[in-house]
């Protein structure tokens, strides 16, 4: 969660530097001037806008759920694991010790049943076993997981 948390973080702050501008305007001659609030010798503050709601992207959410299918199979519909299948995605230390970037690597690659992290001694195909994911369907995968906790 903290993973996407920082990441609409970095999303909504990105809004809003776009959406405040650059101050410019276009003089009659097409050059660009920036203007200057003049100042009458008391500073008053300006009203501040409410902040901006953070947390997960419901669209982002909502694809994951979709590509989730991948998943269900072996680690559940609520992401909680399929004894002897899939662990369980919402409580587990593995999966909140890695950055998305991490887990979107370990994901695209997955976990052969000799691989002495694997503790099933199934396979974890790679990508789910979907090779239709794309990195963003997969950021959308983990999105969708961290809503679920």
């Amino acid at each position: 969660m903290k993973r996407f948390t920082i990441l609409a973080s970095l999303i909504v702050g990105v809004m809003l530097v776009v959406a405040c501008g650059g101050g410019e305007e276009n003089d009659s001659d097409g050059s660009a001037t920036t203007s200057v609030p003049a100042t009458t010798g008391t500073v008053a503050s300006a009203p501040t806008a409410p902040a901006a709601a953070t947390g997960p992207d419901p669209a982002l959410i909502a694809i994951g759920e979709t590509k989730y299918g991948s998943c269900l199979t072996c680690h559940g519909a609520d992401g909680r694991g399929v004894a002897g299948l899939g662990k369980d995605l919402i409580e587990n230390e593995f999966m909140d010790g890695l950055s998305e970037a991490e887990l979107v690597e370990f994901i695209k690659v997955g976990r052969g049943p000799s691989d002495a992290g694997n503790t099933t001694g199934i396979a974890m195909p790679a990508k789910g076993g979907n090779p239709s994911l794309s990195d963003d369907d997969i950021v959308a995968i983990i999105a969708y997981i961290d809503s679920l906790k």
